[in-house]
C-alpha cells in the first residue's frame, strides 16, 4: 500500500501488514485453493502434470475456466481461424513484418479480423502487437459491454 501523502505511508504499511500477516502466516494445506473452481479433466497438453494431483487438477481446473470464458467471448470464427494456425505452424519465424498474418485472417471481416490478428500476433510474436491493434480491439469490445 502507498499513499501520494509521506504522512500517510506509514500508517499504510502497518495497517497493511496487519491485515495480511494473518493470512501469510496461517497454516496451509496442499491443494486448499482448489476448491475455488470447479473439478474438471485435465486437457492432453498438460499431461506432463499427471504425476501430482494437486498440480494437475490445479492446472484441469485453470484450463477449464478458461475455455470457458474463451467460448463466452471469443467468436467461434476467431477461435477456429487461432487454433487452425498455430496447429499447422511449425515454429518457423514468419518473418520481421506483419505480413504473415495477413493470409489467415483475409476471409474473416471487422471485429473478427481484428480479434484473430490481436491473438495471433500475441501467440507468434507479441512485439509485433502495436497501439493502434489494441485500441482497435479495445473499441470494439468497449461497443460491446456498453461502455
Amino acid at each position: 500500500m502507498s499513499s501520494n501523502r509521506p504522512c500517510l505511508t506509514g500508517i499504510l504499511k502497518v495497517v497493511a501488514g496487519r491485515l495480511f500477516s494473518s493470512v501469510v502466516n496461517r497454516p496451509k494445506t496442499l491443494g486448499d485453493s482448489l476448491k475455488f473452481l470447479p473439478q474438471a479433466d485435465l486437457p492432453s497438453e498438460f499431461s506432463w502434470a499427471k504425476g501430482k494431483s494437486n498440480i494437475s487438477e490445479a492446472f484441469a481446473r485453470f484450463a477449464s475456466v478458461f475455455e470457458e470464458i474463451g467460448n463466452a467471448t471469443i467468436d467461434p470464427k476467431v477461435r477456429i481461424c487461432v487454433e487452425e494456425y498455430i496447429d499447422y505452424w511449425m515454429g518457423k519465424n514468419p518473418g520481421i513484418n506483419k505480413n504473415w498474418v495477413k493470409l489467415p485472417i483475409k476471409k474473416l471481416t471487422g471485429p473478427n479480423r481484428i480479434a484473430t490478428q490481436l491473438a495471433l500476433l500475441t501467440a507468434i510474436k507479441p512485439y509485433q502487437v502495436d497501439e493502434k491493434l489494441v485500441l482497435d480491439y479495445k473499441n470494439y469490445f468497449l461497443k460491446i459491454l456498453n461502455y
